[in-house]
C-alpha cells in the first residue's frame, strides 16, 4: 500500500486512516509521518524495559505503564513512543478514544536507525512542550539510557550507565539493571 505522506490530515483523519501492519504511523504538523516497524534488538530491549516499567510502577501501585499508545502532543501532531506511564494521580483514564488524553509522567524512546534524529530532538522538544516531565532515550548501541528532566530550568539531561534510577515526582521507585536489559549474549548474532 503507498501512503500519501505530503497529504495534510485533520486529526480525526489520522485516527480513522487504517495503514500497514508492519509500519508506525504518526502525525506531525498536520501530516502522516510513516516509520518502519522496530527491529529485534529494539524488541528486545522493549520486551526488557517494559517488565521492569511494570515492576517497578504499576505492580507497587505509581500508576500505569502503557506500551505504544497514541499522544497528542499539540493540536497539530501526535506520537506513539515505545512506553508512557501515568501516575496514579492522573488515574482512572477514559475507557474509550485512541488516544491519551493526559501528559503522561514519562515517556520512554528506543533508539532505533531510522528514528533516532526524530527522537533526539523533535519529540524531545514536542514531549517537552506537551508537559511531560521525563523523557527516557534509551541507546541500546551505546548501552545507556539519557533522562529528560523537564521539571528544571533549563531542562537538564543525565546519561546513565550500569544502572537507572526510576525517580518520579522525587520518590525513588527503584532501580533498573542496563547491563542486564541490553544483554544479547546468546539471543543475538
Amino acid at each position: 500500500m503507498s501512503v500519501d505522506t505530503a497529504r495534510r490530515l485533520s486529526y480525526q483523519e489520522f485516527l480513522d486512516f487504517e495503514g500497514e501492519e508492519t509500519e508506525w504511523y504518526e502525525w506531525v504538523d498536520g501530516e502522516l509521518v510513516v516509520t518502519p516497524a522496530a527491529g529485534t534488538p529494539h524488541q528486545l530491549v522493549a520486551g526488557r524495559l517494559g517488565h521492569e516499567l511494570l515492576r517497578l510502577g504499576d505492580e507497587a501501585g505509581h500508576g500505569m505503564t502503557l506500551p505504544q499508545i497514541l499522544f497528542r502532543t499539540s493540536s497539530s501532531s501526535a506520537r506513539i513512543p515505545d512506553f508512557v506511564f501515568i501516575g496514579r494521580e492522573k488515574l482512572p483514564l477514559p475507557r474509550e478514544g485512541k488516544d491519551l488524553t493526559v501528559p503522561p509522567d514519562l515517556v520512554v524512546e528506543i533508539l532505533s536507525p531510522s528514528t533516532a534524529a526524530r527522537d533526539l530532538r523533535e519529540k524531545r522538544d514536542e514531549y517537552g512542550a506537551a508537559g511531560v516531565p521525563s523523557y527516557w532515550i534509551v541507546d541500546a548501541e551505546v548501552r545507556s539510557v539519557t533522562v529528560w528532566d523537564f521539571t528544571t530550568d533549563p531542562p537538564t539531561a543525565t546519561e546513565h550507565r550500569g544502572r537507572l534510577p526510576w525517580v518520579l515526582g522525587g520518590l525513588l521507585l527503584g532501580e533498573i539493571d542496563l547491563d542486564a536489559l541490553f544483554a544479547t549474549e546468546g539471543l543475538l548474532r
